[in-house]
């Protein structure tokens, strides 16, 4: 935890040392809207859920095997943003999902479980303004607060013979997390190219599922102002 005080920490300095530089400094763009898309690859800590399939594994008569093992999967970004001449103010919702797989099966029957984990995650974003803006390139710092949504199915199914069961178990949960980040822009006209790097912290973790950590992604974006100078 005091890793993670100290990455949000450093972020927080970062931001408001690029929004206290632009304080005086003379915007030329006209305020508008703008959206942004972004896909990336967040961190995830899902071993005790590992460990616990695993252990249940030694006590079948059948060897089950895992066919799928939570694989990392890219997580996608979409941002809906009022564009103001010092910052960008909106809206953000995420997706990211995985899940595991255990399958057997012979000439007596069948078994199946699976475990699909799904985080929806729901932001306010503000956004600092690049500086120079005679340059394509930038670079700007922001900050997300927001709530994710988690959901986690598990279905068993097993066939013996002529015979079927098959059982479904759902989880949800709602946790308050912030995320802070960098990102480099490249501009063309209206449109963005970015890259960028950020932390992202639920405050409180359940059943030991984490989406704590450092994301990666890379975006597109498309600036609409109201008038042109």
């Amino acid at each position: 935890m005091q890793t993670q005080i100290k990455i949000i920490t450093l972020l927080f300095v970062l931001i408001s040392s690029n929004l206290y530089s632009q304080t005086n400094y003379p915007f030329d763009m006209e305020p508008g809207f703008g959206f942004e898309l972004q896909i990336g690859y967040p961190t995830l800590n899902l071993d005790p859920l590992k460990e616990t399939r695993d252990n249940g594994l030694t006590s079948f008569e059948f060897p089950a095997k895992v066919t799928d093992d939570y694989p990392h999967l890219p997580y996608f970004q979409g941002e809906l943003l009022y564009c103001s001449k010092l910052f960008d103010l909106g809206l953000a919702f995420s997706f990211l999902t995985t899940g595991t797989r255990v399958h057997y099966s012979d000439y007596s029957g069948e078994y199946k479980f699976d475990n699909v984990i799904s985080n929806y995650e729901y932001g306010l974003i503000i956004k600092t303004k690049d500086v120079n803006r005679d340059s394509p390139y930038g670079v700007q710092s922001y900050v997300e607060v927001g709530y994710s949504s988690l959901r986690m199915k598990s279905t068993e199914y097993i066939l013996i013979g002529n015979q079927k069961q098959s059982n479904d178990d759902l989880f949800t949960n709602t946790l308050l997390f912030c995320e802070l980040g960098l990102k480099g822009n490249y501009y063309f006209d209206n449109f963005i190219a970015s890259i960028g790097i950020s932390y992202f912290l639920e405050f409180e973790n359940e059943l030991s599922i984490g989406f704590d950590g450092f994301r990666a992604h890379i975006g597109i974006g498309y600036r609409l102002p109201f008038s042109k100078k």
